[in-house]
């Protein structure tokens, strides 16, 4: 998977942040040329999910109000991009949203 985190600043953990970036783009990049030999590639960006990564963080997770994502919410998600059609595609799932795939800006072109 890759993380919210892949889709946006965090300060107190930039390693981490750069990490899931990669992970973001490789799906971004590998996703659309893979697509004509039949392969897909997509990423999952959950924000604090229910697992043993959030532990050490969990007491500060909840005291900041921040919910955490029901594990199977994350499993929702990933079935849903392994058995559609997508491909290149990072979904983000947030606790009480439906999963979805985040819409990325375009770059605006150079001016002459």
């Amino acid at each position: 998977t890759a993380s919210l985190a892949g889709l946006t600043a965090v300060p107190f953990d930039p390693v981490y942040a750069a990490n899931k970036h990669a992970v973001v783009g490789l799906a971004r990049s590998l996703g659309p040329g893979l697509a004509e030999k039949g392969i897909r590639f997509n990423a999952v960006c959950p924000g604090f999910a229910e697992s043993k990564i959030i532990e050490p963080i969990r007491e500060g997770i909840e005291q900041s109000g921040t919910p955490i994502i029901p594990a199977e919410e994350v499993g929702a998600a990933v079935m849903e991009l392994f058995t559609g059609g997508m491909t290149g595609e990072c979904w983000f799932v947030q606790a009480g949203r439906p999963a979805a795939n985040f819409e990325f800006r375009g770059i605006p072109g150079p001016r002459a």
